[in-house]
């Protein structure tokens, strides 16, 4: 068989068997392992659990209720509206399948938001479920500080806090300087940029592309499991890290532009007469100690109560997130709501009394 021939067989055979592949783990979610299965549920919820917002780039879609099962597991998502909103929710919890009021808003990034996990599983459920306090969950994937002030100003705050817990990631600086960067663009609306959608900005930003390149991944990205698991473990080992990396040259503006939303949504809650507190994720201080030291100095100086999360420190050997993802699985969440309760009662930002009932 001449060698033109043999390539050709060879390319439609590794063709037909990715296609293969891709059907298997579409449409036979009992035989596949787990952390597929999750990121199987990630991956089809990219064009629905958000929808694009020209302010805030894009906000949970209200409503939005599924249910995904195999080998006797569930994971529920479930999203409620605003009070007196019809588009735009947050993700809610067998307790409290949309609240008139909240006690404790839970504000930050897919940590937060927490898609890999069922409902009742994430961080802000779980922390619900221990101080006997109504929790709203509004994380939103992507979120940074800058989008979470803006967030909270237009949507969460109708939701009367008397507390709000922000979580905060490494790559904060990064999501900070891109939505900053998203909004100029915007407001001056660039010819060059007529179809801006922030979901596409950043994710070209954070890669370093653009143009045709930038479709092509995106589409990529999207059009299956194996692409985007392929495409996942290529950019964190490639440019991805520019986006994770807060020390990065990238990053050093949204450092400033980090500060000056934390202050905003202090005041914010402040004047609503609600407590203000930041959680830090679990890496951030032994992967980028330098960004860390610097944020928290100026939490100090401003008095803003801060927890560190040191789960791996707290938990060695406890296999606390999602292989090939990174983001916390059920474990990982209940910890992580364990400690921030305790740090909540150590600083008095939630009443012990009522805590003690529930707990």
């Amino acid at each position: 068989m001449p060698m033109k021939k043999k390539i050709l067989c060879a390319v439609l055979c590794a063709a037909g068997l990715c296609f293969a592949a891709e059907a298997f783990c579409r449409h036979c979610p009992w035989a596949l392992p787990d952390f597929i299965n999750i990121l199987r549920i990630k991956y089809s919820l990219m064009h629905r659990y958000t929808l694009r917002d020209d302010d805030v780039g894009c906000v949970v879609a209200a409503d939005f209720h599924q249910v995904f099962k195999w080998r006797g597991r569930k994971v529920e998502i479930r999203n409620a509206p605003f009070p007196g909103q019809s588009r735009a929710g947050y993700r809610v919890d067998s307790r409290s399948l949309g609240l008139a009021h909240a006690d404790i808003i839970a504000l930050g990034d897919s940590f937060t938001s927490a898609v890999e996990v069922d409902q009742d599983s994430t961080w802000a459920s779980r922390l619900g479920a221990i101080s006997g306090l109504q929790v709203a969950n509004l994380g939103v994937p992507g979120y940074g500080a800058a989008q979470e002030a803006e967030f909270f100003r237009r949507y969460g705050s109708k939701l009367r806090p008397r507390l709000v817990v922000v979580l905060l990631g490494s790559s904060e600086p990064s999501k900070n300087m891109a939505y900053r960067s998203w909004r100029l663009l915007n407001d001056r609306n660039d010819p060059s940029h007529p179809e801006l959608r922030y979901d596409r900005y950043m994710f070209c930003g954070s890669v370093g592309v653009s143009g045709g390149m930038c479709k092509g991944l995106e589409f990529a990205a999207r059009s299956g499991i194996l692409p985007r698991l392929t495409l996942d473990w290529l950019l964190f080992r490639w440019k991805g890290m520019r986006m994770m990396n807060p020390e990065s040259a990238y990053a050093d503006a949204g450092r400033q532009i980090t500060y000056q939303a934390l202050d905003d949504l202090r005041n914010q809650a402040a004047s609503q007469g609600a407590k203000f507190c930041v959680v830090t994720s679990t890496f951030w201080e032994p992967l980028f100690p330098k960004s860390f030291h610097e944020l928290t100095g100026f939490l100090r100086r401003e008095g803003i109560p801060h927890l560190n999360l040191r789960l791996y420190k707290e938990y060695p050997g406890a296999k606390l997130r999602i292989p090939f993802d990174g983001h916390w699985n059920e474990l990982g969440h209940a910890l992580a709501a364990a400690e921030i309760h305790r740090f909540l009662l150590r600083n008095k930002l939630i009443p012990a009394r009522l805590a003690r009932r529930h707990g």
